[in-house]
C-alpha cells in the first residue's frame, strides 16, 4: 500500500494559488503524477485517494489550535494562515 501526504498533491492546488511554484512546475506536475500513480499500480500496488475537505471556517479554526499549541510541533507559517484569503 502507498499512502501519499496531502504535500504530495500541493503543487496543483495550494502552491500554485500562492504563487510558490511556475506554471511550468505545474505542468511538469500533471504530466509526472499520473506517471508514478500508474507505475505503482503496474507493479502490484494498490493506489487508493481519499479526499478530506473542511470549510475555511473550521480550517482556520485548526490553524488557529496549532498556533495556540504548545505541544504541537509544526508551526503553521503566516502564508498559510492567508490561504482562505488568497481564492
Amino acid at each position: 500500500m502507498v499512502q501519499f501526504d496531502r504535500s504530495w498533491y500541493n503543487r496543483a492546488g495550494v502552491e500554485r494559488v500562492m504563487d510558490f511554484c511556475t506554471e511550468d512546475e505545474v505542468e511538469q506536475f500533471f504530466r509526472s503524477v499520473p506517471e508514478c500513480e500508474r507505475m505503482l499500480v503496474r507493479s502490484g500496488i494498490q493506489l487508493g485517494k481519499y479526499w478530506f475537505s473542511t470549510t475555511d471556517d473550521e480550517q482556520h479554526l485548526r490553524f488557529l489550535g496549532r498556533v495556540r499549541n504548545p505541544d504541537y510541533i509544526r508551526r503553521p507559517v503566516p502564508d498559510e494562515m492567508m490561504v482562505p484569503e488568497r481564492h
